[in-house]
C-alpha cells in the first residue's frame, strides 16, 4: 500500500497502477499540456488526474491513445471524455475531501475515480447494464473503494443516500430533474448541461446556499447527448423553480465558438446515448465570473460566466 500527500495536504492511498508509476510521465504531460494550459489550476484536481491511470478506463486497443486530447470509445456507442472536460467539471464543483458526490452516468468510471482520488465518497448511477458492470469491476480492481456503482435511471438520483455535497450530470436533460435538485445539500454544487435534444445547451453550475436558496450560473455553451429514461417522459422539471434571466456573456478568449449575437453558439456533437452520456464543444477555464440576478428563496436564478481557455478547443468530447 502506498500513501501520498495531496496538494491540499490530505493523505490518500494510491491504487496499484498509480503507485507503480504506470505511465505516469504520460499523465504528467497530459495534465501540463492539455489541462493546466487551458486554465484549470486547482492543485488537487491536477494531482488527481496525474494519479488516475486513464489507460485502464479505455477499451482494449485504445490504450496507446488514452492520454491524447480526445474522447475515446468505451463501447455501446459511448466514449470517455477528453481529460480537459473531466478536469473542468471537477474544478467547477470545488470538491473537498470527505464530501459526498452523486454522479449521473458512470460510463467508464474515470470521472468517479478522479472524485475518489480527491477523497470523496461517490455514488454513481449508470443506465447501461454492461457499462455499469464493467465500471464496477474496473474500479474495484484499481482499489477505488470510495465509489459505489448503481444500475438504473439517474432521474430519481439516490434519495436513500442524500443529501449530497456534489451532483454531476454527464447528459443533458431539457430541465434539471427536481429529485436531483432536492438531493443537493446546503452548500452543495451541481454541474450539468441543460437544454434541448440535438441543440446547443448551457453548462450550468447550480449552488445551494446555507439559506436553502438555489442559484445557477451558465458557465459556457455545450453540446451533450440527451438524458434518457424518465427524463424524456417528464421533460418539464425544476419542481416549480423559476429560471432567472440569462444575459449574453462577453466573448472571452475560448469561452465558446463564435456565433451570432442573438443566441448561443452551435458546435459539433458526438455520438452517444443514455442518461449519463454527453458531448461538449467550446472551452472555458475552471473559474467562473459574473453575478446572479436577484433571487428569492425557492427560485433558481441564472447568470452567465465566462473564462479564459483555448479558442480552438471545439472538438466534441463525450462522457466521463
Amino acid at each position: 500500500m502506498t500513501v501520498a500527500l495531496s496538494a491540499t495536504g490530505g493523505l490518500f492511498v494510491l491504487p496499484p497502477a498509480a503507485a507503480a508509476g504506470d505511465r505516469f510521465a504520460e499523465r504528467e504531460a497530459m495534465v501540463r499540456g492539455q489541462v493546466a494550459a487551458r486554465g484549470v489550476d486547482d492543485p488537487a484536481v491536477l494531482a488527481a488526474l496525474e494519479r488516475v491511470p486513464r489507460h485502464r478506463f479505455v477499451d482494449a486497443g485504445h490504450e496507446a491513445q488514452a492520454y491524447q486530447d480526445r474522447p475515446l470509445s468505451i463501447g455501446h456507442g459511448q466514449t470517455i471524455s477528453q481529460p480537459y472536460v473531466v478536469a473542468l467539471m471537477t474544478q467547477l464543483v470545488r470538491p473537498r475531501p470527505g464530501e459526498r458526490a452523486l454522479e449521473i452516468g458512470t460510463g467508464s468510471g474515470y470521472q468517479a475515480a478522479v472524485l475518489a482520488e480527491l477523497g470523496l465518497e461517490v455514488d454513481s448511477i449508470e443506465i447501461v447494464p454492461e457499462l455499469a458492470a464493467t465500471a464496477r469491476q474496473r474500479l474495484r480492481a484499481l482499489g477505488y473503494d470510495r465509489v459505489r456503482v448503481h444500475l438504473g435511471d439517474g432521474f430519481a438520483g439516490r434519495p436513500d443516500r442524500a443529501p449530497f455535497d456534489i451532483v454531476m450530470l454527464t447528459a443533458a436533460p431539457t430541465e434539471l430533474p427536481p429529485p436531483l435538485l432536492d438531493q443537493l445539500g446546503r452548500g452543495g454544487r451541481l454541474i450539468a448541461p441543460v437544454g434541448p435534444r440535438g441543440a446547443t445547451q448551457e453548462l450550468r453550475l447550480v449552488t445551494r446556499g446555507d439559506d436553502g436558496r438555489l442559484v445557477s450560473k451558465v458557465i459556457t455553451y455545450v453540446r451533450f447527448v440527451p438524458f434518457t429514461g424518465r427524463a424524456e417522459a417528464e421533460p418539464a422539471g425544476a419542481g416549480g423553480l423559476e429560471s432567472g434571466s440569462v444575459s449574453r456573456p462577453v466573448r472571452d478568449a475560448g469561452s465558446a465558438p463564435d456565433s451570432p449575437p442573438d443566441g448561443p453558439p452551435d458546435g459539433p456533437s458526438d455520438s452517444g446515448s443514455g442518461s449519463g452520456s454527453g458531448s461538449t464543444s467550446g472551452g472555458t477555464s475552471g473559474g467562473t465570473s459574473g453575478g446572479t440576478s436577484g433571487s428569492t428563496s425557492g427560485s433558481l436564478d441564472s447568470s452567465v460566466a465566462t473564462g479564459k481557455g483555448d479558442p480552438g478547443n471545439n472538438q466534441p468530447v463525450d462522457r466521463p
